[in-house]
C-alpha cells in the first residue's frame, strides 16, 4: 500500500474537481495537505473536512496564482502551517470556450496567466525552498488537450502544451538538485468546470467526447494503484495516447511516457504515485 505518511503536500486549485480528489487521496495516504483555492472558500473547506474525516491533517489557503507574488506567499504560508514542503501538485487552471476569430486578447492572456504563468510562479517558489533541502517532488497536471489540440479552446490547449514542455524542462533542470518533476495529462473528466461543455442533449457528452469521458471522480481511490505502471523510465517524448499519459523524471533518470490506462481517469492515484520519493 502506497503511503505518504509524514509528507507535506500543497495542492493548488484543490477546492473542486481533480484537485479536490488529489488532495483528499493524499490526506488518506497520510500526507499533511495544504488545500489552495482562489474563490470558493466553502468548497475548499469541504475538501479539508473530507481529509480530516479520513484522519488526515489539512489547512485551506487562498491565493490567486495568476499573480506571481501570491505564489510566493502561498508556499510560505503552507510551510508555516504544515512544515517543509515535500510535494507540490500544480492543478489550478481555467477552461473557457473561445473560438479563434472571437477570442479577445484578454481571454488569451487570462488563460495563460492562470494555467502557465501561475504554474511557473508556484514551481519557482517551491523550487527555491526544495533546492536548499536537496529533495522534493513536483507533479504538474496538464491535459491531453495539450497534445492533440481542441477546437474552440486553442488558448487552453496552447497553455497545456506549454505546460508539458515546461514539465520536461524542469525535470532535467531540477533533477541534479534532488527534485523529481512529473507530469500527468488526463483526458476528459466530468467536473464542475467541464460539466456544461461536456453534457450535450439528455446529459450525453458531445460527439467524439464520450469514449474517453470519466463521468465521476469515484475511481480516484487507492485501489487504482494496482493498475498503474512502475516508475522506471525510458527515453521518449510525451505519449500521444488519447486518454491518459504521464511523464516523469527523477535524479538523473530520463523522461518516462506512460500509455493509456483504463477507461476511467486515475489522475489522483497517478499524482499520489508520482509524488512518492
Amino acid at each position: 500500500m502506497l503511503s505518504l505518511e509524514g509528507r507535506v503536500a500543497l495542492v493548488t486549485g484543490a477546492s473542486r474537481g481533480i484537485g479536490a480528489a488529489i488532495a483528499v487521496l493524499f490526506g488518506r495516504l497520510g500526507a499533511r495537505v495544504a488545500v489552495n483555492y482562489r474563490q470558493d472558500e466553502a468548497a475548499a473547506r469541504a475538501t479539508a473536512d473530507a481529509i480530516r474525516a479520513a484522519g488526515g491533517v489539512a489547512v485551506t489557503l487562498r491565493a490567486d496564482l495568476s499573480e506571481a507574488a501570491e505564489a510566493d506567499r502561498l508556499v510560505e504560508e503552507a510551510e508555516k502551517a504544515l512544515g517543509p514542503l515535500d510535494t507540490l501538485v500544480v492543478n489550478q487552471g481555467i477552461w473557457k470556450r473561445a473560438s479563434l476569430v472571437d477570442m479577445t486578447p484578454e481571454q488569451w492572456d487570462e488563460t495563460m496567466r492562470v494555467n502557465l504563468d501561475g504554474a511557473c510562479a508556484v514551481c519557482r517558489a517551491a523550487a527555491r525552498r526544495m533546492l536548499t533541502r536537496k529533495r522534493g517532488v513536483m507533479v504538474l497536471i496538464a491535459s491531453t488537450s495539450g497534445q492533440r489540440g481542441e477546437a474552440h479552446y486553442s488558448h487552453y490547449s496552447a497553455s497545456k502544451g506549454a505546460l508539458l514542455a515546461f514539465t520536461k524542462s524542469l525535470a532535467a533542470e531540477l533533477a541534479p538538485g534532488g527534485i523529481r518533476v512529473n507530469g500527468v495529462a488526463p483526458g476528459w473528466v466530468m467536473t464542475d468546470m467541464s460539466r456544461e461543455a461536456l453534457e450535450g442533449e439528455n446529459g450525453a457528452p458531445p460527439r467524439g467526447h464520450g469514449r474517453y469521458l470519466s463521468r465521476s471522480l469515484r475511481s480516484f481511490s487507492s485501489s487504482s494503484f494496482a493498475g498503474l505502471p512502475s516508475a522506471s523510465g525510458f527515453p521518449g517524448p510525451v505519449s500521444p495516447e488519447p486518454f491518459f499519459s504521464s511523464l516523469s523524471s527523477g535524479k538523473g533518470l530520463p523522461s518516462r511516457a506512460f500509455g493509456r490506462i483504463f477507461r476511467r481517469t486515475r489522475t489522483a492515484a497517478a499524482a499520489a504515485r508520482a509524488s512518492r520519493m
